[in-house]
């Protein structure tokens, strides 16, 4: 009965930790990226006239995931490589690539097209392996990876 009941609780606890390790699975995400998306948390900066945002590369996720901007703003991003492995920063849409080692940071500014909709982001190391992300404007739209016809210079200053 003792391994009955120790076999039980053991199973509580898996399913619990599967639950809450699942929460994007269940809700809605704010916008569609093609392939696979390992979706850590939502930031909304669009109500802030002055924006500035941390973004985490993790082993294999970007933090945030999903981000609310408005169409044409200029943020500045503060990126920071928490992983053990070498990541990038990479919007061909924003004309940003910026590669970071283990525990390195760094500033780099960007602009939001104009046009809004939504802008991609990803390591180019590791996208195949869930580590992307959006800009978006309207939630319920799909990324794109292509540059715009008005992006940043691809030194990711953008201003």
């Amino acid at each position: 009965m003792r391994k009955v009941s120790v076999a039980m609780a053991l199973f509580v606890v898996v399913l619990g930790a599967f639950m809450v390790g699942s929460a994007w699975a269940g809700s809605k995400k704010p916008v569609t990226l093609d392939g696979t998306v390992n979706a850590h948390g939502s930031k909304d900066v669009s109500k802030k006239s002055s924006a500035s945002l941390e973004i985490e590369m993790y082993d294999f996720y970007l933090e945030p995931t999903y981000v609310k901007v408005k169409p044409g703003e200029k943020l500045t991003l503060e990126l920071k490589n928490s992983g053990k492995a070498q990541h990038t920063f990479t919007s061909d849409a924003l004309g940003v690539d910026k590669q970071l080692a283990p525990g390195q940071s760094m500033k780099i500014k960007v602009t939001i097209p104009s046009s809004g909709g939504t802008t991609q982001f990803h390591c180019r190391f590791h996208e195949s392996m869930g580590m992307q992300g959006a800009f978006y404007t309207k939630a319920a739209a799909t990324a794109s990876k292509a540059p715009t016809t008005k992006s940043s210079s691809s030194s990711g200053s953008g201003y």
